[in-house]
């Protein structure tokens, strides 16, 4: 929004004035009004005004001769005369003191707020370049006081320097009387610059300049400055000195490539170094300190981090005495070292393990001081891989760990193709589970639990994940030990159990969940579990998984009392798997037992007859139902069911299906 335009009104007869000035008033302006001129000059001293509309004859001071004080004390403020005279005399003056314009009485008001308005927007015109006079100055002041400024000729000749500015650079070239410009920029440079200036653009880079034997880092701006005729007179170079930028910049880069405790290359630069080695085929020897985390407990963290720099001292010390090789060291995590060989031709199987050898022998020599008494005795372990395998740093990381877990001291990742073709499984099952859980195909199946007459009467609750990727449906035994070692398994068990529970609600059957010791320990499963019970009235029955061992007897029987506190039955799953305790009976609220596949499989052997008899003759005696799993024919399903086993299940009656191949059939 633009500033109001202050105009001052001067006019001897009031009704005259006071009509006029409620005229100017629609200009939405500023309106001051005189009765003569000395009132004129008073108001003129105490307002800035910019455009003067005055009568020429007026008592005291008339109209010319306010306008002469006015340019005698430079005022140069627009003026429209308006009289009822046409005195030659008069209007000569009036020229003479730049008057802008002349208005006959009676004034024709509609062509006087025509000839303000123009004024006005003069007026605004040069207040605003002014403004701009002013922001270019500034401007001027702030690039002055923040950059070398240097003026040329077109030749390049410098006619002056502007040492405003305190740097290195400036302070340099004050010591020394450059006269050309090519003293701080070279030939190269000068020769682009000068394209640019030469077709009038402005030319901005960074750039370097050697000045006096010392490198600048500088951004330069170049443009023509001044102009005779169509000429280019005068060159304006503007130097930004960003050395101490840059340089800092360079060393907080360079920070994120150290690792803080051995100041050596870390990971990162690992990775980076790998990248840009196109040129070489590189080996990769990872190096671990066997039992670190045990020295650390023993002898605190201070003692570990010394451990750390005295071995990264050692690897140094054995990569100089190694010239020959292209050996470049890397500390990465924890206590892992990486040793990097660039080598310009394919290096051997057996020369990487001569070299890991002679590295292992190096540092078992080798002397670690705690303090003057204490020498700890290192055992370390290394993993290497080479460059024609796809990922060489988690190659020389698998072959680490496979050695230790050979007891091993060195192993290449060509000798665990094993381990390679599992890792890569695990990392395209790992794929699928993430797939499962973003697209709800965590699912479960139903697998029917019948009585002696072969009627369907609960249902077991069994997890799946359906494999989008290959459209196949996965059981547990190729998923579950990798969900229930991530983060993900308290989510994954709360899915089962609400889709079981949906699945109980649609059938009208009892429903079977598996739960797993770290399940009934898990405070979110307990409060999922009982907002579950409290929601659905009908029975369910909680397996618990035998086969894995229930370890906490105390909190397993506080978990069982909580949960048949809302009507839960309890059973034991896979009994006689391997875990078997009859401590169980005694202390557990038991319901019912579901006997392991394999004691189900050996009921026609006697042993095995002798056994499972004695189990359900036990329970009988105790009031606790058996379940037979994985009843496969008639025969074995006859002798369970003479010797008194109370619910089967197993492919002989049905094999586990969705929720929707169970609702169909039931149509």
């Amino acid at each position: 929004m633009s500033e109001k335009i202050y105009i001052l009104y001067i006019e001897d007869d009031k009704i005259v004035a006071d009509s006029v000035s409620r005229t100017l008033q629609l200009l939405n302006q500023k309106i001051f009004t005189a009765y003569d001129g000395e009132e004129a000059l008073g108001i003129i001293e105490k307002n800035p005004i910019d455009i003067i509309i005055t009568d020429i004859r007026m008592p005291k001071l008339n109209g010319i001769n306010l306008v002469e004080k006015l340019r005698q004390k430079d005022l140069d403020i627009p003026v429209i005369i308006t009289t009822a005279f046409n005195e030659i005399d008069y209007l000569k003056k009036a020229i003479e003191l730049s008057i802008e314009s002349f208005i006959e009485k009676p004034i024709d008001l509609r062509k006087l707020l025509q000839t303000v308005a123009k004024i006005s927007q003069r007026v605004e015109t040069k207040r605003e370049l002014e403004r701009k006079k002013i922001q270019i100055e500034h401007f001027k002041e702030a690039i002055s006081k923040s950059n070398l400024i240097i003026s040329t000729t077109k030749d390049g000749l410098i006619k002056d320097i502007n040492f405003d500015l305190f740097s290195d650079l400036s302070d340099q070239i004050s010591k020394y009387k450059i006269e050309h410009i090519s003293s701080l920029i070279d030939e190269k440079d000068l020769k682009i610059i000068y394209e640019f200036v030469n077709k009038y653009e402005v030319y901005n880079k960074t750039i370097n300049i050697n000045f006096q034997n010392k490198i600048y880092i500088v951004n330069l701006t170049a443009f023509a400055l001044e102009f005779d005729y169509d000429e280019i007179s005068s060159i304006s170079f503007i130097f930004k000195d960003i050395s101490l930028v840059v340089r800092e910049k360079e060393e907080i880069i360079n920070s994120l490539y150290l690792e803080p405790i051995t100041k050596l290359q870390n990971r990162s630069s690992l990775i980076k170094n790998i990248n840009e080695s196109k040129d070489f085929l590189n080996s990769l020897i990872i190096i671990d300190i066997d039992n670190f985390g045990r020295y650390i407990k023993m002898y605190g963290y201070e003692v570990g981090d010394k451990i750390l720099r005295d071995i990264s001292s050692k690897l140094e010390e054995f990569i100089k005495l190694n010239k020959r090789q292209n050996l470049h060291l890397f500390k990465l995590d924890s206590d892992k070292f990486a040793i990097l060989l660039k080598s310009s031709i394919k290096i051997k199987e057996q020369d990487l393990a001569k070299l890991s050898n002679e590295l292992l022998s190096f540092l078992e020599s080798s002397t670690f001081l705690i303090d003057e008494t204490i020498n700890l005795d290192l055992s370390f372990t290394f993993g290497g891989a080479y460059f024609e395998q796809f990922d060489i740093l988690t190659e020389a990381l698998i072959a680490k760990d496979v050695a230790q877990d050979r007891k091993l001291n060195y192993i290449d990742f060509s000798n665990v193709t094993d381990s390679r073709e599992a890792f890569q499984k695990n990392i395209e099952l790992e794929k699928k589970i993430k797939n499962a859980f973003l697209n709800d195909e965590i699912i479960t199946y139903f697998q029917a639990i019948v009585d002696k007459d072969k009627n369907i009467i609960k249902y077991e609750a069994l997890a799946r994940i359906y494999d989008s990727f290959e459209k196949k449906v996965l059981t547990p035994y190729s998923f579950l030990n990798n969900i229930q070692h991530s983060k993900n398994y308290t989510k994954f068990t709360k899915i089962i159990i609400k889709k079981a529970m949906e699945g109980e609600s649609l059938l009208h059957k009892e429903i079977s969940i598996n739960l797993s010791y770290e399940d009934i320990i898990n405070p979110e499963i307990i409060d999922y579990l009982e907002k579950i019970l409290k929601q659905h009235k009908s029975v369910i029955t909680i397996e618990l998984l035998e086969s894995e061992g229930l370890i906490d007897m105390e909190k397993t029987i506080k978990f069982c009392t909580l949960m048949k506190s809302y009507g839960a039955r309890i059973a034991i799953d896979d009994f006689g798997s391997g875990y078997s305790n009859y401590e169980y009976f005694l202390s557990l609220p038991i319901d019912k037992i579901k006997l392991d596949g394999s004691l189900v499989k050996k009921v026609g052997e006697y042993r095995g007859f002798i056994l499972i008899e004695s189990i359900i003759n036990f329970c009988k005696k105790c009031d606790i139902k058996v379940v037979a799993e994985f009843v496969e024919d008639e025969k074995t399903f006859n002798i369970l069911k003479n010797l008194g086993v109370d619910y089967f299940q197993g492919h002989y009656f049905s094999e586990a299906k969705s929720l929707d191949e169970l609702l169909k059939e039931k149509q």
